[in-house]
């Protein structure tokens, strides 16, 4: 339908990629499977960072970040998301599905979290709640079960990990006139 202009896009040696939306991009509803990205950093399926809206996406993705910087930061959704200032945009990341298959430098919805300029790793932990909210992850390697590449941010939230294996027990809490919820299945969008 020609809604994406960028997609197909390559990141490998970049320092920001993406596929689907720009910094302040608004993306809804979307259903992206077979996706695989190699970047160098601050990359995501979704965006590279993320000042938008990422809301009711199901994503099947492979991501590798290769970068070797101190800024090795790379997601799923987003290489880094937050906000920069209120008049930047806030990144908000609620009620997608994501099953991915990621190496050590990705984080299962994003690399970094930025907020408002701030590194301290406290402030990126308590904003986690507020921006990355009931969100579910197949993740491939439970050993790191990482939402973030870096590991220093560790909150959870509302957000539920689990790998394949364990599906049975995930009640998801999604919204019904736009997912099919079947149990025992990752839910689905409806057409």
């Amino acid at each position: 339908m020609g809604l994406f202009s960028q997609l197909g896009k390559s990141g490998a040696g970049k320092t920001q990629a993406d596929v689907v939306a720009g910094e302040n991009g608004v993306v809804r509803n979307l259903a992206i499977t077979g996706a695989k990205m190699t970047a160098y950093q601050r990359s995501g399926v979704i965006a590279g960072v993320c000042f938008g809206l990422v809301e009711n996406c199901y994503i099947e993705a492979e991501v590798t970040i290769t970068g070797t910087a101190s800024y090795q930061i790379g997601g799923v959704i987003a290489g880094e998301m937050g906000y920069q200032s209120a008049a930047d945009g806030i990144g908000l990341v609620r009620n997608n599905v994501i099953n991915c298959k990621t190496n050590s430098q990705t984080g299962a919805i994003t690399g970094y979290m930025k907020c408002g300029g701030s590194q301290d790793v406290a402030e990126m932990n308590a904003n986690v709640p507020t921006y990355v909210v009931n969100n579910y992850v197949v993740i491939d390697d439970m050993a790191r079960k990482a939402l973030f590449s870096l590991t220093t941010i560790t909150a959870v939230g509302t957000n539920v990990l689990f790998e394949m294996s364990g599906i049975a027990g995930i009640m998801f809490d999604l919204d019904t006139a736009i997912w099919n919820i079947t149990s025992g299945s990752l839910p689905t969008l409806k057409k």
